[in-house]
């Protein structure tokens, strides 16, 4: 085109072979646990978490929902271990990684647990404790379980995955709040039984969403306590 200025590719470059920019990706070791000692401590600490399961169970027993509903639990690992969260999920029986926050160099690995479905974790630590399971590298589950330093019920705390100084400082100042939701068989069967859930505890509850493949956005208008009351 005339009058128009053109790049053009000079004679200067000259043909070198690839070369694949390798980069060395060192996984931190996972120091070995006393089996008994450290298993004992998971079981115990799962065992109390599962009053839960009985506490919802209770809850729900009057109110018809279209889907399941399950107990958060937090996984919290020893600081500058990175726990292999994939193992803590399980697509059969349901249990579903939520979310992954890092505070500082500890991992809090947040996980959906539908009632009924504690065996599925609780036969992990069996087979971590039994050594007629152990395989070549040692005890079944080691890789995740050694990573592992607390099991516990989720907190609000918890679940904040946005900036840390941007958490409220008050329980009881009403706000509004961004609820991720798992997508789950029925996206649509979620949403109405979250807002059913919602409606019981007075919670405001905006009438738009944002889908994503994996998740639903929602607003919630509620406090801190409230949401934790509701958790419960």
């Amino acid at each position: 085109m005339e009058g128009k200025k053109h790049l053009f590719v000079g004679k200067s470059g000259k043909a070198q072979k690839y070369t694949y920019p390798r980069r060395v990706v060192i996984t931190p070791t996972i120091p070995k646990r006393d089996r008994a000692a450290h298993g004992a401590n998971l079981s115990s600490q799962l065992t109390l978490a599962k009053v839960a399961e009985e506490a919802i169970s209770e809850e729900i027993d009057s109110i018809e929902l279209d889907t399941p509903v399950g107990v958060q639990l937090s996984f919290e690992s020893f600081p500058g271990i990175e726990i292999t969260f994939e193992k803590l999920a399980d697509v059969r029986s349901g249990i579903e990684l939520l979310s992954v926050v890092q505070k500082e160099d500890i991992y809090v690995a947040n996980v959906l647990v539908p009632l009924g479905k504690f065996g599925v974790l609780e036969k992990k630590i069996s087979e971590y404790l039994n050594p007629s399971k152990d395989n070549k590298s040692g005890p079944k589950h080691a890789v995740l379980l050694n990573a592992i330093s607390t099991i516990r019920n989720t907190v609000i705390e918890s679940l904040w995955t946005d900036n840390p100084e941007l958490f409220p400082t008050s329980n009881q100042e009403v706000d509004w709040f961004e609820i991720w939701l798992p997508v789950g068989d029925d996206r649509v069967a979620v949403i109405n039984d979250f807002k059913k859930l919602c409606g019981i505890h007075e919670i405001t509850v905006s009438d738009s969403t944002l889908e994503f493949p994996e998740r639903t956005v929602l607003l919630v208008r509620t406090s801190l306590d409230q949401l934790a009351r509701s958790a419960s």
